[in-house]
């Protein structure tokens, strides 16, 4: 296992699928905005050959874990707006019926 300390965050490259598991929950402290900045420069360097098929191996995983985070963070930030604009919605339908 490698690991590393970069911008207040832990990241670990591992080996077996139970650890990757750990790798996943690890990496979800990750900002938003730092996991697509991450992907995009992974998609830059495999864009460019820049990577031995080694590398690539881990980066690819890297990419996929990083994607879900992504997803999920676009899900649940979703969900809270929705949530938000309904309970707007319901306030102002209270104060109508109040009139």
């Amino acid at each position: 296992m490698i690991a590393y300390v970069a911008k207040n965050w832990y990241i670990c490259f591992v080996i077996s699928q139970h650890e990757s598991t750990l790798l996943y929950h690890i990496t979800t402290i990750m900002k938003y905005e730092e996991a697509l900045h991450e992907l995009e420069t992974i998609v830059e360097q495999m864009e460019s050959n820049d990577l031995d098929i080694d590398t690539l191996s881990q980066q690819l995983q890297r990419a996929k874990q990083l994607i879900k985070l992504c997803k999920e963070r676009l899900a649940y930030t979703d969900k809270e707006i929705q949530q938000l604009l309904n309970e707007e919605e319901e306030e102002e339908e209270e104060e109508e019926e109040e009139k």
